[in-house]
């Protein structure tokens, strides 16, 4: 379930899904546990560490030459890698969220401003900042600042257009929806979980 409504996957076990964790945990534990112990950590030239909780894994290395070698053969061996950036300083892998999610999650939020754009800005307001507090909440994670910042820009650009095509209010200016936007401020983005 995502901002309130139902989706399916005809790929993987369902989100939230009680027995995702189980298979995730089986799955991963042969694929990637396995693999990174007897193929990984005898091969680099530095120390290496894997750390995973259900489905989600940061392995990390001293080096940043076999983190990117690393990330490479995962993508050879077709996993959903989210990881993108390669931080110099402490050789850790960066996260962004998955292109077709942000657009999910954008489409999904333009259309909740479509259908309720008549409510007071207000009521309005309240419902956009649970819902962004809650893409924030979910993908807030270390490296993932510039998707966050997209995904405020597409809801403000979103919410903009749809005031705009208010009956009273047929000519919100960019200068005039700031001002909006100063009294009903939308959440800005921010890092809820941090790697580094």
């Amino acid at each position: 379930m995502e901002y309130g409504e139902v989706t399916y996957s005809d790929e993987g076990t369902p989100q939230g899904g009680v027995i995702s964790p189980l298979l995730s945990n089986i799955y991963l534990h042969e694929v990637l546990d396995e693999w990174f112990v007897n193929d990984v950590q005898p091969r680099v030239k530095s120390k290496s560490f894997i750390v995973r909780f259900a489905d989600d894994a940061v392995l990390g290395f001293e080096n940043k030459r076999d983190a990117e070698r690393k990330k490479e053969a995962l993508r050879s061996l077709d996993f959903c890698i989210t990881g993108g950036n390669l931080e110099r300083v402490t050789g850790s892998l960066g996260e962004k969220t998955d292109k077709s999610r942000l657009a999910r999650a954008i489409l999904k939020v333009t259309e909740w401003i479509r259908k309720n754009r008549h409510l007071p800005i207000g009521e309005q307001q309240k419902k956009l900042k649970q819902k962004m507090m809650g893409h924030y909440g979910y993908y807030g994670i270390t490296g993932n600042t510039k998707s966050l910042g997209m995904f405020l820009w597409a809801v403000q650009t979103a919410w903009h257009k749809w005031l705009n095509r208010r009956s009273r209010l047929k000519t919100l200016t960019w200068a005039k929806f700031y001002e909006c936007l100063n009294r009903f401020p939308l959440p800005q983005p921010r890092i809820v979980h941090s790697y580094i």
